[in-house]
């Protein structure tokens, strides 16, 4: 950033800002539409397994259910990957102002558990709290691949006739 005035820093500090708020706005709404679309699949299959329908459509379901949660997971993964290079953006932009932080060590300290004091106030991210949200929405998304492939793997036709002739050897 040198030869660059404060103005102008100014200027793009305030742009790798937004780009990161932007960044981490469609983090959470392709997160939203994903939530919603496992919501509906699961209470339709739900709702088949109840009234037992045919194991081909739910197998296929899940299938489908499988496959959609997987590439949330893949577009979860590219934009939290993608905030991150917005927020070291705006970070090395943060340090050439060498006034105060926002986004740097003090920000740093309090999200690795430490104690801050900001205005003689002290701030500590405490017990469950201090577990990083994007561990905890991969943890949701790769729970609804285990329930999808569980599924897919208990209607499915193949394992039910290979079952069933184990079953009537013993």
């Amino acid at each position: 950033m040198r030869g660059i005035d404060k103005d102008s820093q100014k200027l793009l500090y305030k742009i790798a800002v937004e780009l990161m708020i932007d960044d981490g706005r469609t983090l959470w709404q392709v997160s939203s539409v994903f939530v919603l679309a496992n919501t509906i699949l699961g209470a339709f299959l739900a709702q088949n397994l109840l009234n037992n329908v045919n194991d081909h459509f739910i197998f296929y379901a899940s299938l489908a259910g499988l496959l959609a949660n997987l590439l949330w997971f893949i577009a979860y993964r590219r934009r939290t990957e993608s905030y991150q290079f917005r927020m070291a953006q705006a970070k090395a932009i943060e340090k050439e102002f060498k006034s105060g932080e926002i986004l740097g060590k003090i920000a740093n300290d309090f999200y690795e558990g430490k104690q801050v004091i900001i205005d003689n106030k002290c701030y500590k991210l405490t017990g469950l709290s201090k577990i990083k949200s994007h561990y905890v929405v991969s943890a949701f998304i790769w729970l609804f691949i285990i329930v999808f492939g569980l599924l897919a793997i208990s209607v499915n036709p193949l394992f039910n006739i290979c079952f069933k002739n184990i079953c009537s050897k013993l």
